[in-house]
């Protein structure tokens, strides 16, 4: 078995969105687990969102750590996360617009994550603040 994931849509209008992500970690690591899945996603104009935009991520984690990505053909890093509860705003109070996925070629532009170093018995909770671009 591997680690997995369970996500769960706290809030989601057409432009905003916001995930909890609970991780099961047994001691096996995996590689992009998907925390936001961009094709099940309805925009503003009624289609699939353009990209992505990472507003904020809160976390909590004890034992392991989470490396947080756009999936495309070569990742594109958003954040690496480690044991502890922490916070951290992109758009530093609306100054800025947040993390935005930069569209590389190929991929999805799905939000994924990857365990390390984990052990059974680790738990991590994450929740992503996302706004939904065109």
């Amino acid at each position: 078995m591997a680690d997995t994931v369970t996500n769960t849509t706290l809030f989601q209008t057409k432009k905003r969105l916001v995930v909890k992500s609970v991780f099961t970690i047994d001691g096996t690591e995996a590689a992009d687990l998907v925390l936001v899945d961009r094709s099940t996603l309805t925009g503003l104009d009624g289609t699939e969102p353009g990209r992505l935009v990472v507003e904020a991520i809160e976390w909590d984690i004890s034992g392991c750590q989470l490396m947080l990505e756009f999936e495309h053909t070569s990742d594109d890093h958003i954040l690496t996360i480690s044991s502890g509860q922490g916070y951290i705003d992109f758009t530093q109070g609306g100054k800025y617009h947040g993390f935005i996925d930069p569209n590389s070629a190929g991929g999805t532009g799905d939000i994924v994550a990857t365990t390390l170093t984990t052990d059974a018995g680790d738990t991590a909770n994450v929740v992503l603040y996302i706004r939904k671009k065109d």
